[in-house]
């Protein structure tokens, strides 16, 4: 089980591979942006400041960490969710994908996902921060 305390005492180590992923992100106008593993919501919050006008929305699979996340909302223009993503209907132009790569690593899942996800016009930003991978 994910401790939100526990991970936000590592929030600066955390967060360098995530702006390193976030400069690379070339999207000029994004109109829909996901947070793949948002743990809680510190470096999701980054997405919203960058693009003040699009709508993010953070998810992730521990309540722990959304409980936490929640104080950082602003809806509707920064949400968080439970559980699995879909974004059948390609609404989502840039899907960030920080920790759901650690969580998933070169999984033909995980790829195929991906591949159904992201529309053509949109970005995957996809790293990992796992200092062995």
């Amino acid at each position: 089980m994910w401790n939100a305390e526990q991970y936000l005492k590592f929030a600066e180590e955390r967060a360098r591979p995530f702006h390193d992923l976030l400069a690379r992100v070339r999207h000029d106008n994004p109109q829909f942006i996901a947070d793949l593993g948002c743990g809680p919501g510190n470096l999701t919050r980054l997405l919203a400041e960058r693009w003040p006008s699009v709508r993010v929305i953070g998810v992730d699979q521990s309540a722990e960490m959304l409980a936490k996340a929640g104080a950082l909302a602003m809806p509707p223009r920064l949400e968080f969710g439970l559980g699995a993503f879909d974004n059948n209907d390609g609404t989502f132009t840039v899907l960030m994908n920080h920790e759901f790569a650690v969580a998933h690593p070169r999984s033909p899942r995980t790829r195929a996902w991906h591949a159904r996800t992201t529309p053509p016009s949109g970005r995957l930003a996809s790293g990992r921060s796992s200092p062995n991978g």
